[in-house]
């Protein structure tokens, strides 16, 4: 069976993923390829920015890192729950190991990226 060939958003997102130094050369590449097809999309292409360092190493990470991206997420959405049952009138003991999780997380992504 054959390989399909990468959607246009698919080609955005590896534009996203790749070396932050190629990015204005590869949405350049890009935007004159659909210009030669007469793709409508050629506009929206030259507008994308090149993303600031920090945004572009957290798509580093959701691309390398999912399940630990994945984790951290879900460390937070507990630790927002149980923070949300605290005020209530429930148990802080969930509230800080839910925030020692995601402190654990951030530190092990954070070691990561800078790798």
């Amino acid at each position: 069976m054959p390989a399909r060939a990468p959607s246009l958003d698919d080609e955005i997102r590896d534009l996203y993923r790749g070396p932050l130094g190629d990015f204005t050369a590869g949405r350049q590449a890009l935007a004159k390829r659909l210009r030669q097809d007469k793709d409508p999309r050629e506009a929206e292409v030259k507008e994308l920015g090149k993303p600031p360092l920090s945004a572009w190493a957290v798509n580093q990470l959701f691309a390398r890192e999912a399940k630990g991206m994945a984790a951290l997420v879900g460390a937070g959405e507990r630790a927002r729950a149980a923070q949300r049952r605290v005020v209530t009138g429930g148990e802080a003991g969930p509230l800080r190991q839910a925030i020692e999780t995601v402190r654990g997380e951030v530190e092990r992504l954070a070691e990561r990226g800078a790798a």
